[in-house]
């Protein structure tokens, strides 16, 4: 915990060595692309106090010293967008100056001109149009405020994304199916990051269970080894082509069977596997009939007896029902339940039905014949249904 915190310190005097050379730059009047350059700089030095503060609070168990902590990173960020502010309005007032004394030389040269009695040239016209050309001399002022607007805007904008929240991505605890999200928000997070050591950091930091345990010993090795070692890891272990393919057929295959209710997130299920799928170039381990077959027995009767007249139109039109069609079928099937209006009315008066005459089938006696009395348990449409004996008698007729 205290290498952290003096890790951070550090990085905070990086930060302020970045914004006095900014400051260097603008009392200088440095051109746009040296200003962007540093502006740049300024945020990744600030990104890199937040990631070691993240670090160092997760290990902090008490309170108190947690409200230190997370008070001491609001007074940096407030400190940090002080400065930039400042610095803004510092080079909006350069430039203003800086316009205002062109323009008094242009005025002190003209008057000058004319007290000297000099041959003043009139502006050449456009043919035909009798418009005064612009003179050459204030191209490069103008150059010049377009350079400084970009570089008003951009620092606008960081200003404004420096406001903002700091997301937080979800820990991955190595589930091949949410490897690649993980490693994309990974990479954009230390994205403009040199630091390996940080870089790694912040790997580590992320991963939970399974995923922690297979890169553990990658803080044995130098920060750019152990990054190495473990990205290649989590490729290797839960990043990989078979693995994940394996991961979603098994999802799919073993999905309980749905209801009305649960259609919706069956068929988005049902889809992010298909879509992994085709993208990794497996279809074919879920696009045969038996594969087929199973998904759509999953879900609730009065669908699969509506499947069964897609696939009879599908085949007497000369095509064979694919992965494609079922995905397809499930997806529209999900809308018109889940329709906020008109997708349960159907649903609703199917389900009250089925549980009237399932109480009134529960309910049924037989009257007593030859002493002894029944009562049926269960639906009298199965076969065999119990029977239950109500008097003393056990010789029940068959």
């Amino acid at each position: 915990m205290d290498k952290l915190k003096i890790t951070r310190r550090n990085r905070k005097g990086n930060l302020t060595r970045a914004l006095n050379e900014l400051q260097s730059l603008i009392d200088g009047g440095a051109n746009s692309t040296d200003i962007e350059l540093v502006i740049t700089k300024a945020k990744t030095r600030f990104e890199q106090i937040e990631q070691c503060h993240e670090e160092l609070v997760e290990l902090i168990t008490d309170d108190n010293d947690f409200a230190r902590e997370q008070k001491w990173i609001t007074e940096t960020q407030e400190e940090f967008m002080s400065e930039m502010f400042r610095l803004k309005k510092l080079m909006v007032n350069n430039d203003t100056e800086h316009n205002t004394d062109n323009n008094n030389e242009h005025e002190v040269t003209d008057t000058t001109g004319v007290l000297n009695g000099s041959n003043v040239t009139e502006p050449e016209t456009n043919a035909g149009e009798g418009e005064p050309v612009v003179p050459g001399d204030n191209e490069p002022t103008a150059v010049v405020n377009s350079d400084r607007s970009n570089v008003d805007s951009g620092l606008t904008g960081l200003l404004k994304t420096m406001s903002l929240p700091k997301p937080r991505p979800k820990p991955f605890e190595g589930d091949p199916l949410h490897y690649h999200a993980f490693i994309s928000t990974f990479t954009n997070m230390v994205a403009g990051i040199s630091d390996d050591n940080l870089k790694l950091n912040t790997l580590m930091s992320l991963c939970m269970g399974k995923a922690l345990e297979a890169i553990q010993y990658c803080v044995l090795k130098s920060p750019s080894e152990g990054l190495e070692a473990a990205t290649k890891t989590l490729k290797e272990r839960f990043g990989n082509v078979s693995v994940i393919v394996q991961a979603w057929v098994a999802k799919v295959m073993s999905y309980p069977k749905v209801d009305s209710g649960d259609l919706n997130a069956y068929a988005d299920d049902l889809n992010n596997g298909y879509e992994a799928l085709k993208a990794l170039g497996y279809l074919h381990e879920l696009n045969n009939q038996g594969c087929l077959k199973q998904i759509v027995s999953k879900l609730p009767k009065f669908l699969q007896n509506r499947w069964q007249r897609e696939n009879y139109k599908l085949k007497t039109s000369g095509s064979i029902p694919s992965l494609t069609d079922v995905v397809k079928f499930v997806k529209a099937s999900a809308k018109e339940i889940s329709d906020p209006v008109f997708g349960s009315v159907d649903t609703s008066i199917t389900t009250s039905l089925t549980k009237t005459k399932r109480n009134q089938v529960n309910n049924v006696s037989f009257p007593q014949q030859g002493g002894v009395g029944f009562k049926v348990k269960g639906d009298l449409s199965g076969v065999g249904y119990a029977r239950q004996i109500t008097t003393g008698q056990t010789n029940a007729p068959n």
